[in-house]
């Protein structure tokens, strides 16, 4: 009997094959879809940080006095981690 636990029954190896293929079928047309939209998510994100921080500059020296520079900083700070998890995002998919 300790000799059987490794082994699997057809019916399962069946369903652990059909399970791999709708993963495929699921996973491939994300996967594309991610990696056309990669150089719009950079070049947007990447933006968003640049103007936030530099808002927040120019705000910080010429605007109002309650001004949320450390919320803008985080915010700014936030976009600029969004292509990292990304790019990781992409590479989990591509497996």
């Amino acid at each position: 009997m300790a000799g059987n636990l490794g082994s699997r029954s057809p019916a399962a190896v069946g369903v652990g094959r059909i399970f791999c293929i709708v993963c495929l079928a699921i996973g491939l047309p994300m996967l594309m879809l991610l990696a056309v939209l990669e150089p719009l998510v950079l070049c947007v994100c990447s933006a968003l940080a640049l103007l936030g921080v530099l808002a927040t500059l120019f705000f910080e020296l010429v605007g109002p006095p309650h001004f949320p520079a450390w919320t803008m900083l985080l915010l700014s700070a936030g976009f600029a981690t969004v292509p990292i998890a990304y790019a990781r995002l992409i590479r989990l998919l591509s497996g």
